[in-house]
């Protein structure tokens, strides 16, 4: 079960820097269409094991029953029921959670574009990441302060000190006293 996991992330990290030029132009599209027809299967696969982590309140469960949920992977595509999931996870200090929170802020999918909101949740996802598998925990702060720079590029001043205020503010919303305690 933990490997099945371990390549989910490795298929949702993939999805997350697919934005980086990791090809040619040319290769690009096949590797990316091959990448995400993989992670279809896995996270089909997996679908049981993701469920029952959710049930036992596992971050990763959440963070990836919403990775299927924001992208229709093996589910319908919810980004509402995605952004629920990403929230309990990213409650629960999961940064690959707070950086797809962003992204869908940034993006407006699930909720109205807010680029206060998607800075917020980079800043906190570069926090967090520090308290992750120290390889793990490097690539997604890196990942996660470059969506906050080039972000903040298109911000004003006081957007930013918004931002930052909010995240240090922030309070994880979405927890049930069950889920609070685990």
């Amino acid at each position: 079960m933990m490997r099945g996991l371990r390549m989910a992330v490795l298929a949702a990290v993939l999805g997350c820097l697919s934005g980086l030029p990791i090809a040619s132009a040319q290769q690009r599209p096949a590797l990316e269409e091959g990448l995400e027809a993989a992670a279809i299967r896995k996270y089909k696969a997996e679908l049981r094991n993701i469920q029952e982590l959710v049930r036992r309140g596992d971050p990763n469960g959440f963070f990836h029953l919403g990775l299927m949920h924001y992208k229709g992977w093996g589910v319908s595509q919810d980004y509402a029921e995605a952004l629920r999931l990403f929230n309990l996870a990213a409650a629960k200090g999961h940064p690959q959670a707070l950086i797809w929170l962003g992204d869908a802020y940034a993006e407006g999918k699930g909720v109205p574009k807010d680029s206060v909101e998607a800075h917020k949740f980079y800043d906190l996802a570069t926090s967090q990441a520090k308290h992750g598998e120290l390889e793990l925990s490097e690539l997604y702060r890196g990942l996660a302060d470059k969506k906050k720079r080039d972000l903040a590029s298109r911000m004003t001043t006081a957007e930013i000190a918004e931002a930052q205020k909010r995240a240090r503010e922030w309070k994880p919303a979405g927890l049930t006293g069950r889920e609070r305690s685990q």
